[in-house]
């Protein structure tokens, strides 16, 4: 397994633009605080769009992380460790009960509740192990942290991961101050 930290120095200072920063941590303009930036890698629609974005792990085709950890990761020891050993709850819930219908709400009734699969939130959880945000006041430092099984898979998840969050950062910002001009209008 390989790990790779990432310095999201330009996240701070995009942050610092867009009215916050890392060191006093103020919700200025509206913005998000970087304390909440760990919930927000962990949240549940960042990692579905973090598990369906391709990748090019050093071969010719492209593969998101959900097909790599069902035909990658699945089938190593090190999977058949985590399922039996960690994941033992959920497999003798799964023996017993059988396998789950898809979680959620039809979309029809209007509800923003994400669905998932089984599958999915296997590799939900495998991606919130892998993937950590820390933050130092102090200095003002944000950095991600990602776990992955090869060096080169680890910058490349990690290098998506903070555009992934420096986007949402963004476009919050933007959805922010729209709302405050339709307001001022």
């Amino acid at each position: 397994e390989s790990n790779k930290t990432m310095n999201l120095g330009s996240l701070g200072g995009l942050a610092a633009q867009f009215g916050f920063s890392a060191a006093p941590l103020s919700t200025e303009g509206g913005a998000i605080p970087p304390d909440y930036y760990p919930e927000i890698v962990q949240s549940v629609s960042y990692l579905k769009l973090l598990m369906y974005e391709p990748f090019n792990f050093g071969g010719e085709d492209s593969i998101n992380l959900y097909d790599y950890y069902h035909q990658e990761m699945k089938a190593s020891v090190l999977g058949s460790i985590k399922k039996y050993t960690i994941g033992l709850p959920w497999q003798i819930k799964k023996w017993i009960v059988g396998k789950p219908e898809i979680a959620g709400v039809s979309p029809a009734d209007g509800s923003t509740v994400v669905r998932l699969s089984e599958e999915e939130r296997v590799v939900l959880g495998w991606l919130r192990e892998s993937l950590s945000l820390y933050i130092n006041k102090e200095i003002g430092m944000i950095s991600l942290q990602v776990e992955m099984p090869t060096a080169e898979m680890a910058a490349e998840v990690a290098t998506y991961a903070a555009r992934l969050l420096s986007d949402y950062v963004v476009s919050y910002k933007t959805d922010k101050v729209r709302e405050d001009l339709r307001f001022v209008e």
